[in-house]
C-alpha cells in the first residue's frame, strides 16, 4: 500500500469515527466498525466532538460564555 493510500485510509477512518461520535454512537461500536483492536484511536479522532459535549461546554452554552469566547477569538 502506498503512502497516499495509507493517508487516505486514515483520513476516511478519522472522518467516520467523528461522524459516528457526532451521532452518539458508543465508542465500542465505533471501535468495532473501524476494525480497531482498541478504542484508543477512535477516541482520539472523536476528541473534539467529545470536548464540545463536555459538562463545561454545556455549562458555557447555557450561561452564554461560549459566545463570549467565540467573539474574543474573532478579534
Amino acid at each position: 500500500m502506498s503512502q497516499g493510500d495509507c493517508l487516505a485510509r486514515r483520513l476516511l477512518a478519522e472522518g467516520a469515527a467523528q461522524d459516528l461520535a457526532a451521532l452518539d454512537i458508543d465508542l465500542a461500536a465505533i471501535t468495532q466498525a473501524g476494525g480497531w483492536k482498541s478504542p484508543r484511536m477512535p477516541l482520539q479522532y472523536a476528541e473534539k466532538i467529545n470536548a464540545a459535549r463536555s459538562g463545561m461546554a454545556r455549562a458555557a452554552a447555557v450561561t452564554g460564555r461560549d459566545q463570549a469566547v467565540s467573539d474574543e477569538t474573532q478579534i
